[in-house]
């Protein structure tokens, strides 16, 4: 099946939540951090109906209870449902986003998002990338910020054959790693080191 965003969703959306990601991983956020958002916001968008989150994220019910234990959310998703249905300020209808931002704040420690960051967060999910998406991401950012392939393999817990892999699908034009980050142009020369240069100017990756 051909990798596509969610139909109304916006290729501007999805690149400016694809640039809000950089602040948490510049500050220190890994991407397990973020996970709680993306599944914070489809429980959301479902109303707390787990059948129709794992529909919406593509994902086996057993897989979606799995994050909720990780995130210690177990057995609190009449809780979580209540908290999202009686979300109110008493000033009438709220935006989603609004409601969201204040969602996410009764619920997650950290970090803390801005209404923009939680705004952009929630564009990006909303295109339907998936969360598993979050560690090519930070593999790339770190790259650009100038960081060592062994800086990354110990952040990540990676052997250096699994960071070559991760690497290898950001670069290939025609892998689900490499579109999900296709907004923020990764090219192959930056991803392979200079003794590889030759070789990627063979397959006209250069």
């Amino acid at each position: 099946m051909k990798t596509k965003l969610k139909p109304g969703s916006s290729p501007q959306d999805w690149k400016k939540g694809l640039l809000a990601l950089n602040h948490f991983w510049k500050a220190g956020y890994m991407p397990d951090d973020m996970e709680r958002h993306f599944f914070l916001t489809w429980f959301a968008l479902s109303e707390g109906r787990i059948l129709q989150a794992v529909q919406a994220m593509q994902l086996h019910r057993n897989t979606f209870q799995n994050y909720l234990s990780k995130f210690r959310l177990a057995r609190q998703t009449i809780r979580l449902r209540r908290l999202w249905q009686n979300l109110d300020d008493g000033k009438g209808a709220k935006t989603f986003g609004t409601r969201m931002g204040a969602y996410y704040k009764k619920t997650t420690p950290k970090p803390a998002l801005t209404p923009e960051q939680n705004k952009a967060l929630i564009g990006l999910w909303k295109t339907g990338i998936p969360s598993k998406m979050l560690m090519p991401h930070y593999v790339l950012w770190a790259i650009r910020a100038g960081k060592s392939r062994e800086w990354i393999r110990k952040k990540l817990d990676f052997s250096n054959r699994h960071l070559i892999r991760v690497l290898s699908r950001v670069a290939q034009p025609k892998s689900k790693d490499h579109f999900w980050l296709s907004p923020l142009k990764p090219k192959a020369t930056e991803l392979y080191l200079p003794r590889y240069q030759t070789r990627l100017k063979k397959r006209k990756l250069a």
